[in-house]
Protein backbone atom coordinates (compact mmCIF):
# COMPACT_ATOMS: atom_id res chain seq x y z
CA UNK A 1 0.00 0.00 0.00
CA UNK A 2 0.59 3.47 -0.81
CA UNK A 3 0.58 7.07 0.93
CA UNK A 4 -1.21 8.37 -2.19
CA UNK A 5 -4.99 8.98 -1.67
CA UNK A 6 -6.73 7.70 -4.67
CA UNK A 7 -3.58 5.21 -5.49
CA UNK A 8 -5.90 1.92 -4.67
CA UNK A 9 -9.17 3.08 -5.10
CA UNK A 10 -8.41 4.25 -8.78
CA UNK A 11 -7.44 0.90 -9.83
CA UNK A 12 -5.12 2.18 -12.60
CA UNK A 13 -3.01 5.01 -11.11
CA UNK A 14 0.03 2.59 -10.29
CA UNK A 15 0.20 2.45 -14.08
CA UNK A 16 0.50 6.16 -14.77
CA UNK A 17 4.46 5.97 -14.10
CA UNK A 18 4.02 3.15 -16.77
CA UNK A 19 5.31 4.16 -20.89
CA UNK A 20 2.05 5.21 -22.27
CA UNK A 21 1.99 2.22 -24.67
CA UNK A 22 1.45 -0.35 -22.33
CA UNK A 23 -1.12 1.03 -20.51
CA UNK A 24 -4.12 -0.96 -20.71
CA UNK A 25 -7.40 0.04 -21.18
CA UNK A 26 -9.52 -2.40 -21.47
CA UNK A 27 -10.70 -2.26 -18.02
CA UNK A 28 -11.33 2.10 -18.63
CA UNK A 29 -12.97 1.43 -22.11
CA UNK A 30 -15.34 -1.15 -20.62
CA UNK A 31 -16.24 1.31 -17.50
CA UNK A 32 -16.98 4.32 -19.38
CA UNK A 33 -19.23 2.09 -21.93
CA UNK A 34 -21.37 1.40 -18.83
CA UNK A 35 -21.08 4.63 -17.90
CA UNK A 36 -22.47 5.44 -21.30
CA UNK A 37 -25.20 3.39 -21.73
CA UNK A 38 -26.71 4.30 -18.20
CA UNK A 39 -26.34 8.10 -19.05
CA UNK A 40 -28.24 7.55 -22.60
CA UNK A 41 -30.75 6.40 -20.16
CA UNK A 42 -30.71 9.16 -18.06
CA UNK A 43 -30.87 11.31 -20.62
CA UNK A 44 -33.83 9.66 -22.27
CA UNK A 45 -35.61 9.69 -18.45
CA UNK A 46 -34.82 13.34 -17.83
CA UNK A 47 -36.26 14.27 -21.40
CA UNK A 48 -39.50 12.17 -21.35
CA UNK A 49 -39.67 14.00 -17.37
CA UNK A 50 -39.00 17.49 -19.11
CA UNK A 51 -41.54 17.01 -21.40
CA UNK A 52 -44.28 15.91 -19.10
CA UNK A 53 -43.61 18.45 -16.75
CA UNK A 54 -43.93 21.07 -19.52
CA UNK A 55 -47.37 19.13 -20.88
CA UNK A 56 -48.68 19.17 -17.03
CA UNK A 57 -47.02 22.88 -16.36
CA UNK A 58 -49.63 23.66 -19.57
CA UNK A 59 -52.71 21.86 -18.45
CA UNK A 60 -52.31 23.02 -15.01
CA UNK A 61 -52.15 26.71 -15.80
CA UNK A 62 -55.53 26.24 -18.43
CA UNK A 63 -57.08 24.91 -15.19
CA UNK A 64 -55.79 27.97 -12.98
CA UNK A 65 -57.13 29.98 -15.90
CA UNK A 66 -60.42 28.36 -16.39
CA UNK A 67 -61.35 27.77 -12.70
CA UNK A 68 -59.39 31.26 -11.49
CA UNK A 69 -57.98 28.99 -8.58
CA UNK A 70 -54.34 30.51 -8.43
CA UNK A 71 -53.33 27.56 -6.26
CA UNK A 72 -53.10 25.85 -9.48
CA UNK A 73 -51.12 28.42 -11.24
CA UNK A 74 -48.43 28.26 -8.40
CA UNK A 75 -48.48 24.43 -9.32
CA UNK A 76 -48.25 24.94 -12.97
CA UNK A 77 -45.10 27.96 -12.31
CA UNK A 78 -43.25 24.73 -9.93
CA UNK A 79 -43.97 22.40 -13.16
CA UNK A 80 -42.68 24.79 -15.17
CA UNK A 81 -39.69 25.69 -13.41
CA UNK A 82 -38.79 22.06 -12.75
CA UNK A 83 -39.35 20.97 -16.46
CA UNK A 84 -37.46 23.94 -17.53
CA UNK A 85 -34.37 23.22 -14.95
CA UNK A 86 -34.29 19.70 -16.40
CA UNK A 87 -34.01 20.18 -19.70
CA UNK A 88 -30.96 22.51 -18.81
CA UNK A 89 -29.80 19.83 -16.95
CA UNK A 90 -30.05 17.26 -20.12
CA UNK A 91 -28.53 19.75 -22.29
CA UNK A 92 -25.58 19.93 -19.83
CA UNK A 93 -25.21 16.49 -19.54
CA UNK A 94 -25.56 15.90 -23.01
CA UNK A 95 -22.25 16.75 -25.05
CA UNK A 96 -20.67 13.84 -22.36
CA UNK A 97 -23.10 11.03 -23.21
CA UNK A 98 -20.67 9.07 -25.42
CA UNK A 99 -17.36 7.72 -24.82
CA UNK A 100 -16.41 6.43 -28.51
CA UNK A 101 -13.91 9.06 -29.22
CA UNK A 102 -11.78 8.46 -26.38
CA UNK A 103 -8.62 6.48 -27.57
CA UNK A 104 -6.46 7.01 -24.97
CA UNK A 105 -6.37 7.27 -21.07
CA UNK A 106 -5.67 10.76 -21.41
CA UNK A 107 -9.14 10.94 -23.35
CA UNK A 108 -10.26 8.76 -20.90
CA UNK A 109 -9.22 10.86 -17.81
CA UNK A 110 -10.26 14.36 -19.64
CA UNK A 111 -14.03 12.86 -19.88
CA UNK A 112 -14.07 11.32 -16.82
CA UNK A 113 -13.85 14.77 -15.09
CA UNK A 114 -15.69 16.69 -18.44
CA UNK A 115 -18.28 14.12 -16.62
CA UNK A 116 -17.83 14.72 -12.80
CA UNK A 117 -17.64 18.76 -13.66
CA UNK A 118 -21.29 18.56 -15.72
CA UNK A 119 -22.89 16.02 -13.43
CA UNK A 120 -21.92 18.38 -10.55
CA UNK A 121 -23.80 21.58 -11.96
CA UNK A 122 -26.67 19.03 -12.72
CA UNK A 123 -26.30 18.44 -8.86
CA UNK A 124 -26.78 22.47 -8.08
CA UNK A 125 -29.50 22.26 -10.97
CA UNK A 126 -31.56 19.62 -8.52
CA UNK A 127 -31.10 21.23 -5.39
CA UNK A 128 -32.55 24.32 -7.48
CA UNK A 129 -35.39 22.83 -8.57
CA UNK A 130 -36.09 21.05 -5.33
CA UNK A 131 -36.21 24.33 -3.83
CA UNK A 132 -38.19 25.96 -6.32
CA UNK A 133 -40.92 23.31 -5.72
CA UNK A 134 -40.83 23.36 -2.28
CA UNK A 135 -41.83 26.94 -2.20
CA UNK A 136 -44.01 27.20 -4.70
CA UNK A 137 -45.46 24.04 -3.22
CA UNK A 138 -46.06 25.78 0.03
CA UNK A 139 -47.14 29.22 -1.68
CA UNK A 140 -50.09 27.14 -3.31
CA UNK A 141 -51.11 25.63 -0.31
CA UNK A 142 -51.21 29.13 1.51
CA UNK A 143 -53.52 30.35 -1.19
CA UNK A 144 -55.80 27.25 -1.32
CA UNK A 145 -55.86 27.73 2.64
CA UNK A 146 -56.45 31.28 2.47
CA UNK A 147 -59.44 30.81 -0.05
CA UNK A 148 -61.17 28.73 2.74
CA UNK A 149 -60.56 25.87 0.98
CA UNK A 150 -57.18 23.73 2.52
CA UNK A 151 -56.28 20.48 0.58
CA UNK A 152 -57.39 17.17 1.83
CA UNK A 153 -53.43 16.23 1.44
CA UNK A 154 -51.40 17.36 3.88
CA UNK A 155 -48.21 19.33 2.34
CA UNK A 156 -46.06 17.42 4.42
CA UNK A 157 -45.97 14.13 2.30
CA UNK A 158 -44.64 16.39 -0.58
CA UNK A 159 -41.99 17.91 1.21
CA UNK A 160 -41.07 14.55 2.44
CA UNK A 161 -40.76 13.27 -0.84
CA UNK A 162 -38.60 16.69 -1.75
CA UNK A 163 -36.97 15.64 1.46
CA UNK A 164 -35.81 12.12 -0.09
CA UNK A 165 -34.94 13.42 -3.33
CA UNK A 166 -32.78 16.06 -2.21
CA UNK A 167 -30.97 13.26 0.11
CA UNK A 168 -30.76 11.11 -3.32
CA UNK A 169 -29.08 14.67 -5.17
CA UNK A 170 -26.24 14.92 -1.87
CA UNK A 171 -25.43 11.06 -2.17
CA UNK A 172 -24.69 11.76 -5.85
CA UNK A 173 -22.74 15.08 -5.17
CA UNK A 174 -20.63 13.34 -2.47
CA UNK A 175 -20.30 10.79 -5.52
CA UNK A 176 -18.85 12.85 -8.15
CA UNK A 177 -17.13 14.90 -5.47
CA UNK A 178 -14.37 11.95 -5.27
CA UNK A 179 -14.82 10.95 -8.92
CA UNK A 180 -13.57 14.64 -9.82
CA UNK A 181 -10.85 14.09 -7.10
CA UNK A 182 -9.44 10.89 -8.87
CA UNK A 183 -9.51 11.99 -12.14
CA UNK A 184 -7.79 15.25 -11.30
CA UNK A 185 -5.48 13.15 -9.56
CA UNK A 186 -5.10 10.89 -12.40
CA UNK A 187 -4.22 13.77 -14.76
CA UNK A 188 -1.48 15.07 -12.13
CA UNK A 189 0.04 11.79 -12.54
CA UNK A 190 -0.35 11.64 -15.86
CA UNK A 191 1.27 15.14 -16.10
CA UNK A 192 4.45 14.28 -13.96
CA UNK A 193 4.74 11.02 -16.52
CA UNK A 194 5.18 13.50 -20.01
Amino acid sequence: MTDEPFWDELGIAWQAASPMSTIPLDRMKAHFRLESMMLRAALVVGILAATAGSAVAAFTLGQAWRLAAWNFGARALAALIASGIMWIIVATLWPVRGSDDAASLSDFVDLGLARAVRGLLAVKLGFVGCAVVAVLGIGGTAIRRSSGHPPALSPAVDLAILAVCAIAIELDRRRLLRKRSRFVYLREALCQVR
